[in-house]
């Protein structure tokens, strides 16, 4: 819904100024298997934490990203933009590990748009969890049968008058 401000009438019309839309924000939830290897655990670098082996938190701005998402669904594109997000990952003896990812920002006007070609994954190595120590603080864990570790960001939006949007970006 529009968030609007209020408008005088003006003789016949509803008033000179013109009607604004609001701040356009929008939000992208997924799962997502954790693989070797995977390159969508760069995904992390628009969760506050820095690339690398390994990946690893930042509260430094300057080191933070942004990224843009497109996802094709019945013919339309639709676009999130300027997305920060936050992660949650779900380990379970035996089984695949999860990952749990929300990431919010700027919402796109939708378009009609043709889904480009995907290159198929014929391969994949999930993670597994078996055979495994866990180690917290120097000290074995024994007997742990499933075990969650969500990032608890909160994300916000960074607002300005200046983009139509309402909104230039995400920021956790």
């Amino acid at each position: 819904f529009a968030q609007m401000g209020e408008r005088e009438p003006d003789g016949q019309n509803l008033g000179e100024i013109a009607g604004v839309a609001g701040v356009r924000w929008g939000t992208l939830r997924f799962k997502q298997d954790l693989r070797y290897n995977d390159g969508l655990l760069t995904l992390l670098t628009a969760c506050g934490w820095v690339a690398g082996t390994p990946y690893k938190p930042t509260s430094s701005v300057a080191n933070w990203k942004t990224l843009s998402f497109y996802v094709w669904h019945n013919g339309k594109l639709f676009s999130l933009i300027g997305a920060m997000g936050t992660a949650k990952l779900t380990i379970t003896n035996t089984k695949r590990n999860i990952v749990e990812w929300t990431f919010s920002g700027v919402w796109q006007a939708t378009v009609d748009a043709t889904m480009p070609a995907a290159a198929l994954i014929t391969t994949v190595t999930n993670y597994g969890t078996a055979a495994t120590t866990l180690t917290i603080g120097g000290k074995v864990v024994p007997l742990v049968s499933t075990i969650t570790i969500d990032l608890g960001i909160t994300i916000e939006q960074r607002e300005s008058v200046l983009p139509a949007a309402g909104v230039i970006h995400a920021w956790i």
